[in-house]
């Protein structure tokens, strides 16, 4: 939150306008015998140089994506994640009672124009138990949780059984299916804690060979209960909790890059205070932070079937949360990059009026890829000792009057 006070901020955007319209104004204006005396915008460019680099342990729980695969990323290393949740257990039909034939269906959904790697591969996905205890709001990607049986499966799939809709149905069996229903059919009164305190829930796993990560939407999969015969009566019970768990190793970006990951593994803190302090009497109006893509490494590094996020947003954010994972993941950004041929473009002027005109400090703004609900998304900018072209820079607009 700036800390500068609302009628400076005012007077500022009063001012900055006025002298817009100067600069847009025409040049064979004038007032009586007299010229209007005319501005022109100049802009100075400042490159910057230090990136101190940070990281953060990001939350993975409960989020509206959950990526599940793998891809062996040529520049960004090898990735792997697997979810696992944890079904309702709901009874509120006191008349209900599951039994020996009951059937249990994992309805899984999973989002059909959201993928990264092979497109053209079909993965296939395995689900087993959890015998670990883990809470989905509070999970974050350094925690770990075990399986208990990693030889005898739950149920499993392949990409391809996916419908148009986006839905898949998964017959659970095994010893999980037979728990989930004593523990439904329990009449005792702390029924729901031991439940939650005896069962871990299931794991979602992608196979050996998998080169191909897609997204579960989890809040919108379902666990169907029903007898033979009767899907009509069919019992829909909701996601209690969910999580995700993810890795990546061996990148091969250029150590002389900017990168910026949405796992919050890798991003930055600028301090822009000298620069601020050189505009206090200027005609300051505008500042823009330009970092340039290393488009050519990203491109060129997958094949013509392979994919990642495109739409990674770029952020800015002046912060001094104590939990900055929190901060950056589920709070909004100070400014978000503008993509423009290759170039993200962060509007700093707020921020930077927030600093002449009030009391905000900017000494602590950090640059980061938004973790975005869980979609993974990774970029490379040139670092400061690129060709001055690509090398990150501060445009600094300001008006000067004409001779």
């Amino acid at each position: 939150m700036f800390s500068n006070t609302k009628a400076a901020l005012t007077r500022q955007l009063a001012f900055s306008l006025m002298l817009l319209s100067v600069v847009i104004s025409c040049k064979d204006s004038s007032v009586g015998s007299g010229f209007v005396e005319e501005s022109v915008i100049v802009v100075d460019t400042i490159y910057v140089s230090n990136f101190p680099m940070q990281s953060a342990d990001a939350y993975s729980g409960k989020l509206s994506y959950s990526p599940v695969g793998k891809f062996d990323d040529p520049l960004f290393g090898e990735l792997e994640s697997f979810a696992f949740f944890r079904p309702d257990i709901d009874n509120s039909d006191s008349d209900s009672v599951l039994n020996e034939s009951t059937i249990l269906k994992l309805r899984l959904y999973v989002y059909q124009t959201i993928q990264y790697g092979d497109t053209l591969d079909n993965p296939s996905f395995s689900i087993y138990r959890v015998g670990s205890p883990w809470r989905g709001a509070a999970y974050k990607m350094s925690d770990e949780i075990t399986l208990q049986d990693q030889v005898n499966k739950v149920g499993s799939f392949t990409l391809s059984e996916v419908d148009t809709t986006g839905f898949i149905d998964v017959e659970l069996t095994g010893t999980w299916k037979e728990d989930y229903k004593t523990f439904y059919n329990n009449e005792e009164d702390d029924r729901d804690t031991t439940y939650q305190d005896n069962d871990f829930g299931l794991a979602l796993l992608p196979d050996d060979g998998a080169e191909r990560i897609v997204y579960l939407g989890l809040g919108s999969s379902s666990l169907m209960v029903f007898e033979p015969d009767t899907s009509s009566d069919t019992l829909y019970q909701a996601m209690l909790d969910w999580g995700f768990d993810f890795s990546r190793e061996n990148e091969t970006v250029a150590d002389d890059h900017i990168s910026l990951f949405s796992t919050l593994e890798r991003f930055y803190t600028l301090d822009f205070t000298d620069e601020v302090s050189n505009l206090v009497n200027s005609n300051f109006v505008r500042a823009e932070l330009v970092l340039t893509e290393d488009s050519l490494s990203m491109q060129e590094s997958l094949e013509a079937n392979e994919v990642r996020n495109e739409d990674l947003v770029m952020s800015l954010r002046l912060s001094s949360a104590v939990d900055i994972a929190y901060d950056l993941a589920f709070n909004s950004a100070s400014s978000s990059g503008g993509y423009d041929s290759g170039d993200y473009r962060f509007n700093l002027t707020t921020l930077f009026n927030a600093n002449i005109f009030g009391s905000t400090d900017i000494d602590n703004i950090y640059l980061y890829a938004h973790p975005s609900g869980g979609i993974l998304g990774f970029n490379t900018f040139f670092g400061p000792t690129a060709d001055k072209r690509d090398a990150p820079k501060l445009l600094i607009y300001r008006l000067e009057s004409e001779e």
